[in-house]
This record gives C-alpha cells, sequence and structure tokens, in this order.
C-alpha cells in the first residue's frame, strides 16, 4: 500500500482509503477501533454501527488521527 503520511483536509488529497463495512470479524467495539486506528490511509469509509451500537463522536475523533498523528478523513 502506498503510505501517505501528510494531513488530509479534502478527498482530492486522498491517495489510499479503507472501504470497512462489516465489523463482525472484530470480538468487540474496542477491538474494532484498535484496527482501524493502526492502519494508515488517508480514508476511512465505515459502518457507523459497531457491535454494541452506534459510534460515538468520541471514537470518530479518535479514527481521524493516522497512526502518526495526521488528519485523515473518516466517512459513515
Amino acid at each position: 500500500m502506498d503510505e501517505n503520511d501528510a494531513s488530509i483536509e479534502t478527498l482530492a488529497d486522498v491517495r489510499n482509503f479503507l472501504c470497512l463495512i462489516n465489523p463482525q470479524r472484530h470480538p468487540d467495539r474496542e477491538a474494532f477501533l484498535d484496527a482501524l486506528a493502526a492502519v494508515n490511509v488517508d480514508l476511512l469509509v465505515i459502518d457507523a454501527e459497531a457491535e454494541d451500537g452506534r459510534l460515538t463522536a468520541d471514537d470518530i475523533d479518535r479514527l481521524q488521527r493516522k497512526p502518526a498523528g495526521a488528519r485523515r478523513l473518516v466517512l459513515c
């Protein structure tokens, strides 16, 4: 995968993305969020529903940062 360490502000900045709409492979919300947070992509396209309900604003805020700290876009 072509990793991009730059902060992403618009869709035009996106060089790579992950689309994951089925969180069922993860045993719980925290495992799901940990897995997503660890991926160095510019855009996450995810389902807003986790096993135990909707993702919260804090969950989304957490996902808006790449592992190295640069900003990324999250689309739910």
